[in-house]
């Protein structure tokens, strides 16, 4: 009746695979974020999304339509030229009832690492030919 010969039971060898599979997406969004010249999403303990924090590049969308302060508005614009341009659907900072607009959430644990990096690079395209890259670097 030893405990130490007993194989691990089915439920903690799916959460053990599963964190290890979550550890290594959230390491290749990293590195995709940077390959690209984006710059890192905030630091995650857990979970199954990350932060991005897109302020610089919300102020100079608003600063190129002539405002001085981004709004929720250009966060809307951002989440929409990002949508349809990139074909990647961002959660904004206020559907997540942020109080200052240029948040955006990402989530990356259940899809392949592949389609992630391949989502990054189309943001840092359009980001780039919209001349938003350098504002975010």
């Amino acid at each position: 009746n030893s405990t130490s010969s007993s194989p691990i039971p089915p439920l903690d060898q799916h959460l053990q695979a599963h964190g290890i599979k979550l550890s290594l997406a959230y390491l290749a969004v990293h590195e995709a974020f940077a390959k690209h010249g984006l710059p890192a999403p905030l630091p995650a303990q857990a979970g199954v999304f990350v932060l991005l924090d897109w302020r610089e590049a919300l102020r100079t969308l608003a600063s190129s339509k002539g405002h001085v302060v981004p709004s929720f508005h250009h966060e809307h614009q951002l989440w929409r030229l990002i949508l349809d341009q990139a074909n990647v659907n961002l959660t904004p900072g206020k559907d997540m009832g942020f109080h200052e607009a240029g948040w955006y959430r990402l989530c990356f644990g259940f899809c392949k690492q592949d389609v992630v990096k391949v989502a990054i690079e189309r943001i840092a395209h359009c980001f780039e030919k919209h001349g938003l890259l350098q504002t975010v670097t």
